[in-house]
């Protein structure tokens, strides 16, 4: 005979599952981390790329990738566990940049905001092959030596307010919205593409782009797909009693 117990947990187990089905797509997506390096700089003026420990704005921790700064060009990209992934980043416009020793950073926050690519009229910035879906994107467009030049990032098809204007002048180890990054949401198609569009405000050249992270935003199914896990715990536990 079937118990109404057991009936109860298969409706149980059933619901977690389905939940669980309706957040794989969003599972697959991937977050990315990239730090706009000047490679011969010394750690306090930007040279290397963040450790996997900093999470940054974004409160993304995992792995750096480190694009060398004045490049235009298409670079691959590694994920946060440091895979190598079939994403790229295509940088064009760039001619110039700087490795600043700016006091008022130290560590990691140095490694990301004291060094980066100049903008120069306008540079853009465009991954392709990420998954489809919802991201948040934190373009870092601070000038390292410490003064205030305004910065306007553009993401195409952003649904946040679009441009964003980045004024520094540099707070030291903090990030602020809109001193340091901007801070947009876009989804992503199927095409995979993502771009980022960085232009000096006005009559303000010697702007800089630091780094830009890439975050996957879980979506609604996504939240209730996690609590899958905990379903089939408090399952274990019941019939452990």
């Amino acid at each position: 005979m079937i118990t109404s117990t057991l009936v109860r947990r298969c409706r149980i187990g059933g619901l977690a599952a389905g939940l669980w089905l309706a957040a794989l797509p969003v599972f697959g997506q991937i977050g990315y981390n990239v730090d706009f390096n000047h490679p011969n700089a010394p750690p306090e003026a930007g040279g290397g790329v963040p450790s996997s420990a900093f999470g940054a704005a974004g409160d993304q921790v995992g792995f750096w990738n480190g694009i060398p700064i004045i490049r235009s060009g298409e670079f691959p990209l590694y994920d946060l566990n440091g895979m190598l992934t079939s994403a790229r980043l295509t940088v064009t416009g760039v001619s110039t940049g700087i490795a600043f020793r700016n006091p008022s950073n130290t560590g990691d926050h140095a490694k990301l905001l004291n060094d980066g690519n100049e903008i120069t009229d306008l540079d853009t910035y465009t991954f392709t092959g990420l998954l489809p879906g919802p991201y948040r994107v934190f373009t870092y467009a601070v000038p390292p030596q410490g003064y205030e030049a305004p910065a306007t990032i553009t993401v195409v098809n952003s649904t946040s307010p679009n441009p964003q204007v980045v004024t520094g002048p540099m707070p030291g180890n903090r990030f602020e919205l809109l001193i340091t990054h901007a801070d947009h949401r876009a989804t992503v198609g199927q095409d995979g593409v993502l771009t980022v569009i960085a232009e000096y405000y006005e009559a303000f050249p010697d702007t800089y782009v630091n780094g830009i992270q890439v975050v996957v935003v879980p979506e609604p199914g996504t939240l209730a797909g996690l609590g899958f896990g905990a379903v089939l715990a408090w399952l274990a536990r019941r019939r452990r009693r």
